[in-house]
C-alpha cells in the first residue's frame, strides 16, 4: 500500500494515469487503491478516487465486484474528491439498478445538493446521479421536480444550466405537466 501512496505524490492527470496504468498491469492492487481511496484522508483519498475513477472508465465492472463495500463508505466520506469520482463512476457507467441501497445513495445525493455547504462540483454531480436514478425509477420525476423549483440556483449557472436541462427534458417526455 504503500507504494501505491508513494505513487500519488501529486494530483497531477499526469500522476494519476501513471497509477492507473500500474493498475492496469497489476490489477490485483486496485483493492489497495479502494483501501487508499476510502480510508485516507485528503489529498491521499482523493488522488486514490481519481485513479479508481479512470480505471473504472475503462473497466466499469470492476467497482460493481466492490460495490457493497464502496456505497456506505461513500455515502460516510468528507472527502469532496472522493464524493465527486464515485458519483461520476456511477453516472457515466454503472447501471443504477445494480447498486444495493439505491435509496441510501439518493437520499444522500439530495442531502448534498441541498446543502450550501457542499462545493457545487459535488451539489452538481448529486443532481446528475438523482436525475439517472429518475431515468430508471419515474415516479421520483415528480420530487426531483418539485426540489428543482423550490430551490434558488440563481447563483449557480452550472446548477441552473442543468435543471433548466432536467426540466425541459421531462417536459419533452412529457413525464410532468
Amino acid at each position: 500500500m504503500k507504494e501505491l501512496e508513494n505513487m500519488l505524490y501529486d494530483s497531477s492527470r499526469r500522476c494519476i494515469l501513471l497509477a492507473v496504468d500500474v493498475l492496469e498491469q497489476k490489477p490485483e492492487l486496485f483493492n489497495d487503491m479502494l483501501s487508499l481511496c476510502m480510508e485516507s484522508k485528503y489529498p491521499m483519498a482523493m488522488r486514490a478516487a481519481r485513479v479508481i475513477q479512470f480505471y473504472c472508465d475503462k473497466f466499469p465492472e470492476t467497482i460493481l465486484n466492490h460495490i457493497d463495500y464502496v456505497i456506505p463508505l461513500f455515502i460516510k466520506t468528507n472527502v469532496d474528491g472522493v464524493k465527486r469520482s464515485i458519483m461520476k463512476i456511477f453516472i457515466d457507467r454503472i447501471d443504477v439498478n445494480l447498486i444495493p441501497d439505491l435509496g441510501l445513495v439518493l437520499s444522500k445525493c439530495y442531502d448534498w445538493l441541498l446543502s450550501d455547504k457542499e462545493p457545487i462540483a459535488v451539489r452538481v454531480y448529486s443532481l446528475e446521479l438523482i436525475n439517472k436514478i429518475a431515468l430508471s425509477e419515474p415516479d421520483l420525476f415528480l420530487e426531483l421536480k418539485i426540489v428543482i423549483e423550490q430551490m434558488d440556483f440563481d447563483n449557480y449557472p452550472s446548477l441552473r444550466y442543468r435543471t433548466q436541462r432536467i426540466l425541459k427534458y421531462l417536459r419533452k417526455k412529457e413525464m410532468l405537466y
